[in-house]
């Protein structure tokens, strides 16, 4: 098969950002985000453990957790893709209406984060969508995430924050709580199943 795509030379400046609370509606938030600061994909360690004849052994650590970290611009505390302090502070039920109030809680949701490199955003509705025939992309997918921090700061007269999300790398039954997939655009990437 002749290859009549290719994968370009680096990923950057456009993609998109996706986040879905469990059993929630999935929020397109690239146009909040302005830099993914830190991808964090754990470490699969070992230490060395000497032994009498001056030989090493490897003693095996489990992988450790997994982190993503972005800067946002939030405008508001709602949960239209404007703003994170409800997706921080999950209310009892989502505040909706007018004017919006988000109070402290000791509350945690778990979320799906999808980031989406894509050749062309042309005819991606969100970072969970299908790519298009021909089209090269990169999607990071990552389940039973929470969100770890909020840190909003003002002192550059701006408003902005650093947000975490956080997530195991496996679920109690060894499940993998991420995925990592690419096209060279010779296949499409499907699309990523609602989060329930």
């Amino acid at each position: 098969m002749v290859k009549t795509t290719t994968v370009p030379d680096a990923w950057n400046e456009i993609y998109k950002f996706s986040v879905q609370r469990k059993a929630g509606s999935i929020i397109n938030m690239e146009g909040l985000v302005s830099e993914i600061s830190a991808l964090d994909f754990g470490e699969k360690d070992f230490e060395g453990i000497a032994l009498g004849n001056g030989g090493r052994v490897r003693k095996m650590k489990p992988m450790t957790d997994e982190t993503i970290t972005l800067k946002v611009w939030p405008t508001d505390v709602g949960l239209s893709g404007d703003g994170v302090a409800q997706f921080f502070h999950p209310q009892t039920a989502d505040d909706i209406t007018q004017p919006l109030s988000v109070s402290n809680t000791i509350t945690k949701n778990q979320h799906q984060i999808i980031l989406l490199f894509a050749e062309s955003m042309t005819g991606i509705g969100g970072a969970g969508s299908a790519t298009p025939a021909g089209c090269s992309a990169y999607r990071v997918t990552a389940k039973n995430a929470l969100l770890t921090r909020y840190k909003p700061d003002f002192g550059d007269l701006n408003l902005s924050a650093e947000i975490s999300f956080k997530w195991a790398p496996f679920d109690k039954d060894g499940t993998s709580n991420k995925t990592e997939d690419s096209t060279d655009g010779t296949a499409v990437l499907t699309a990523v199943a609602s989060y329930t």
